[in-house]
This record gives structure tokens, sequence and C-alpha cells, in this order.
């Protein structure tokens, strides 16, 4: 990826759009880490100890999502420190770059990649803590993927634009029609501000991800055997 005509390969726009893409994407790898937690215990056959240990359900849920989510941080910090280091190679067209901006990198994993990871995780965490299956997680992640795609062929249609942005978990729905007529120079030199349809659409997952958070540890087990 890159900028086109003037714009710089490095653009905060540019490295935003790339970021989110690279995130929805990865979506298989979030599933792998976020959805497998508690069905590990079963497929390993150690729920049954675990499950007769003092433990709390929040105490047991809590350090298995927030363990899981600081692997998952770690992984995606890889597409950030990526693109960091490509720029700085020595092989890079720095005809083409912009000055490197620590900040815009900060700015950008914390304010778009960290949401949409934080929603993946949430769904793939209930998922794998709700039904203990792997092919439910699997599941959820076809769904997503076909939410995406219709979201992004909506986003054309000028009649739908603004609501389709706000069903688009990765935010590059709203990024388009917030920066869609920005000049050249405000795209290499601006970061995408969170407000907006950018900031509506970030409260809107982000409601969804506490809510399936609190449905998880709502209608979670603390058993081995789950009558249904």
């Amino acid at each position: 990826g890159g900028g086109t005509g003037k714009v710089k390969q490095n653009a905060p726009i540019v490295l935003t759009q790339m970021c989110l893409a690279l995130t929805a994407i990865g979506m298989l790898i979030t599933s792998a880490i976020m959805g497998v937690p508690i069905v590990r215990d079963f497929q390993r056959n150690t729920a049954s100890i675990i499950y007769t240990t003092p433990y709390k359900k929040w105490q047991y849920l809590g350090g298995r999502f927030i363990g899981s989510f600081i692997v998952l941080m770690f992984v995606f910090s890889g597409a950030i420190l990526g693109f960091l280091f490509g720029y700085l190679s020595p092989w890079a067209d720095t005809e083409n770059l912009a000055p490197i901006n620590i900040n815009h990198f900060v700015y950008i994993y914390f304010s778009f990649m960290l949401p949409s990871l934080f929603f993946m995780a949430s769904i793939f965490f209930m998922g794998g803590a709700l039904s203990r299956k792997i092919l439910i997680v699997y599941t959820q992640g076809t769904f997503l993927l076909c939410l995406y795609l219709i979201v992004s062929s909506a986003v054309g249609n000028l009649d739908n634009q603004r609501l389709a942005s706000l069903f688009d978990p990765f935010c590059l729905g709203a990024l388009e029609v917030e920066t869609q007529y920005w000049t050249v120079a405000e795209q290499n030199s601006t970061l995408p501000p969170l407000s907006g349809l950018i900031l509506q659409n970030r409260l809107v997952w982000l409601i969804v991800s506490i809510l399936s958070l609190i449905a998880t540890y709502f209608f979670f087990s603390f058993n081995v055997f789950v009558l249904i």
C-alpha cells in the first residue's frame, strides 16, 4: 500500500488506512488468540481441575480475557513497528516519504487499531466462552467478514454512506467518508480526528464490545457440564 499522486506513502491518512486494513485481514489471528482461552480448558481436559479451585467467575474470565488481549496487542503492534522500520530502512523511497513522526504511529495504534481489536476480542471471547466450541468462533469470523463486505459496498452509495459507516467495525468506511474531501496537503500532514462520524463509529462498537463482555459474564456457566 501507499499514497497515490502527491500523497506521501507514509501520510497519516495512508498509514491509518493500512493499519485498519491489516486489523481486518488479521481477523483469523484475533479469533485464534481470543476465541480459544476457555475452549482450550475443555480440549485439554483441565476445566474440571480449574473449576473446582476457589476462583470466582470474574477472576477466571477476567484473567483469560486480559491475558489473551495483551498477547493480541503485542502481535498487532508488529504492524505499526513494521511500517516504522520499513520507512526507516535504507532502501526506502525517501522522495515519496514525509518526515517520520513517532506520534502519528502511537496515535493511530491507540485511537484506531486498539478499539477495533477490542471489539473483535470481545466478540470472539464471548463466542468461545459461551459455546465452548471452536467452530462457533470461526463462524463468527465469517459473519464479521460478510458484514464488512456488505458495509464496504454500501459506503459507495451516497444515500447510505453515513449509516453504513456506523456499521463498519473496522472504521474504514467512516474514515473514507470523513476524509473524502481532504486536500493533498491535509492528507500529508493531518491525522484523522476522533470526531464526527469516526467518533460515532468508535463509540458504537465500544458499546457493543462492553455489552458482549457483560453478556459473557452473566451467561457463562462456571460448571464443566452445561445443560442445553
